[in-house]
C-alpha cells in the first residue's frame, strides 16, 4: 500500500487552533502507518482572511505535492473556500507518478482535477480536521481502500430505474461546488458517469436551483445514474425537492447513500474509477497505477 502522505491546505484554515488540529491529525496518520510530510508554510495570513494562506502558496502546495517523487497521497487539511482559485492553474502540471487525493466539500474542485484531467483516482472522505475532531476511526476505511480491498456500500434505490444493475465511473462531491464548475476549464464531463452529490446548510430552494442548473447545462441526459448522499442542515422542503427531481427523471437510476457528506459520519468512497451497482449494492476496488 502506498503510504507517503503530504498534507496540504488548498482551501481554508480552521476557526480554532489550526496548528494544534494539524498536529493531532499527523499523530493519527502516523499511528495508522503513514509517513507524513506537511506543505511548506501551510498556514499564512491572507486576504480576505478565510483562506489557509495566500493563493500562490496554496497553489504551490498542491503543485509541489504533484511533482514530488516522495508523495503518494495528497490529504487535504480542510475544505471551506479556495480550491476554485487554484484548480485550473494546476492543469499544466505533470504529476510525478500516480497520486491519490483525499478530501471532500470544497475539495470537489480537486476531485475533478484528479479524476477528469489527470485520470487519477481520489477518495471522497474526511479531511484532516474531520479526522482530528469528529471521526478518527474513518482512517480504517481509507486504509482498506488504499490497500485495494473490495468495497461494498448499500444504496437505497429511489425509483424503478434504479432496480437495474449499472456501472460507470463515479464522479462528484458537493452539489454547490459542482454547479460552480459549469462553464469553467474543469467543466464536468458526465457522459456514462455516476454522479454523487452531497450538500450542507442549503435550503430546499437552493438545492432545487442547483439541480435545475445542472439540468439546464445538459449534464443529466447521458448520466448512468445519480447517488444522493447526505444533505445536512436543509429545511422542510428538501424531501419534496428530491421527490420532484425523481419524478422528472424516471429513466435515470437514482439512489440514496447514507453517511456520505458533512454529517457526523462521512464514509470514504472512491472517485475516478469504475464502480458497479448490483441489487442496490455499490461495489469497487482501487486499481493501483
Amino acid at each position: 500500500m502506498k503510504n507517503r502522505v503530504r498534507i496540504i491546505a488548498p482551501a481554508s484554515r480552521h476557526k480554532e487552533d489550526s496548528k494544534a488540529i494539524l498536529k493531532k491529525g499527523v499523530e493519527l496518520l502516523e499511528q495508522a502507518g503513514f509517513i507524513v510530510s506537511i506543505q511548506e508554510n501551510i498556514f499564512a495570513p491572507s486576504l480576505p482572511g478565510f483562506y489557509a494562506s495566500p493563493k500562490e502558496n496554496r497553489y504551490l502546495g498542491l503543485k509541489e505535492s504533484l511533482e514530488s517523487d516522495e508523495v503518494d497521497i495528497i490529504w487535504c487539511f480542510r475544505g471551506g473556500y479556495g480550491c476554485g482559485e487554484i484548480a485550473d492553474l494546476c492543469m499544466d502540471i505533470t504529476p510525478n507518478g500516480d497520486k491519490v487525493l483525499i478530501g471532500f466539500s470544497d475539495i470537489t474542485y480537486l476531485h475533478f482535477l484528479f479524476n477528469q484531467h489527470y485520470k487519477m483516482p481520489s477518495i471522497h472522505g474526511p479531511v484532516i480536521t474531520s479526522l482530528a475532531l469528529l471521526h478518527p476511526e474513518a482512517i480504517e476505511d481509507i486504509v482498506s481502500i488504499l490497500k485495494g480491498e473490495k468495497q461494498q456500500l448499500q444504496l437505497e434505490p429511489l425509483n424503478d430505474a434504479a432496480q437495474q444493475d449499472i456501472k460507470g465511473e463515479l464522479i462528484g462531491g458537493n452539489l454547490t461546488i459542482f454547479t460552480t464548475m459549469i462553464g469553467t476549464a474543469l467543466q464536468p464531463d458526465t457522459k456514462n458517469k455516476i454522479l454523487l452529490l452531497e450538500e450542507v446548510n442549503e435550503a430546499g430552494y437552493q438545492v432545487a436551483r442547483a439541480l435545475n442548473h445542472i439540468e439546464k447545462a445538459s449534464l443529466l441526459g447521458e448520466l448512468a445514474g445519480v447517488i444522493f448522499g447526505d444533505f445536512i442542515g436543509s429545511d422542510q422542503y428538501l424531501d419534496n425537492v428530491i421527490k420532484a427531481f425523481i419524478s422528472s427523471h424516471k429513466d435515470l437510476p437514482i439512489y440514496r447513500a447514507k453517511n456520505i457528506g458533512h454529517g457526523d459520519k462521512n464514509k470514504a468512497i472512491l472517485l475516478g474509477q469504475e464502480i458497479v451497482v448490483k441489487s442496490g449494492i455499490l461495489e469497487y476496488s482501487l486499481i493501483d497505477g
